[in-house]
């Protein structure tokens, strides 16, 4: 009983929840923000060139399937379908991000994509939470 409130054990029955925020912030997130760089043309050329700049070969396949993943992967995780897999991908999305843009930047400004490959692996760890259509498909099997 000490070392239950030493511990704060009695949070862990809320870790459902919080994987659920975890998840809607992190979703919202990717999906608004890629929504404005798939719908846009003007937008994504910009993105096109971006990836160029940074020595990412065939930028002009690559910019729109990294966009388009990160948007299928903010839906996913929003609905808490496929959620290991949309970490995996999240967190292989932002290796290569950190790898091919941020490694010369400084902590700080590698703290947002290295946050965003960390969240990736917390989901394709621990997957979505009771709070999700994974649990249904977990049930259903």
């Amino acid at each position: 009983m000490k070392n239950d409130l030493l511990l704060l054990r009695p949070l862990a029955r809320f870790g459902d929840h919080a994987l659920l925020i975890l998840r809607l912030l992190t979703g919202f997130f990717l999906a608004w923000h890629m929504w404005f760089n798939i719908s846009d043309g003007e937008t994504m050329k910009a993105v096109v060139g971006y990836f160029e700049s940074n020595g990412f070969a065939w930028p002009g396949f690559f910019a729109p399937l990294s966009a388009w993943a990160q948007f299928i992967i903010g839906i996913l995780l929003i609905l808490g379908l496929f959620t290991r897999w949309a970490g995996l991908a999240l967190a292989f999305n932002f290796v290569v991000g950190v790898l091919m843009v941020h490694m010369s930047d400084t902590f700080r400004e590698q703290w947002p994509p290295l946050s965003l490959l960390v969240i990736g692996l917390v989901f394709a760890t621990l997957g979505a939470g009771r709070f999700a259509l994974d649990r249904r498909l977990e049930t259903a099997t």
